[in-house]
């Protein structure tokens, strides 16, 4: 199993996952990244087993108000695995470098809201 963050090549493969395990479109999840001005596919975490992505999570990038002074927020969201992999700790292990991630990026504060 390869963990690290989404290859541009493989952007497709990606949005035909989140499509798979949330039951919407490849072109939503496309036009979703496209159409957001701060995506970073630096920001798209995978898990890869023999070529297939099993498990991913994203980090959208924006902006709040704390306190009056502007904070830069990590949206996490995307967090999908695929149900043959579930129960495998896939998506912790992504978080976790979801976390690294926004740390190095200077992200004091995320957030996950789940359906």
């Amino acid at each position: 199993m390869d963990f690290r963050c989404l290859k541009p090549e493989e952007f497709e493969a990606w949005t035909q996952h989140c499509a798979g395990v949330f039951g919407e479109s490849a072109e939503y999840f496309a036009r979703h990244f496209q159409n957001d001005p701060k995506a970073d596919l630096a920001g798209i975490f995978v898990a890869v087993d023999e070529g297939q992505i099993v498990s991913t999570v994203r980090v959208f990038t924006r902006a709040m108000y704390l306190k009056g002074r502007r904070v830069e927020l990590g949206g996490i969201g995307e967090v999908s695995t695929k149900s043959e992999y579930r129960g495998r700790g896939l998506s912790a292990r992504l978080l976790q470098m979801v976390v690294t991630y926004m740390e190095e990026k200077d992200m004091p504060v995320s957030m996950l809201f789940t359906g």
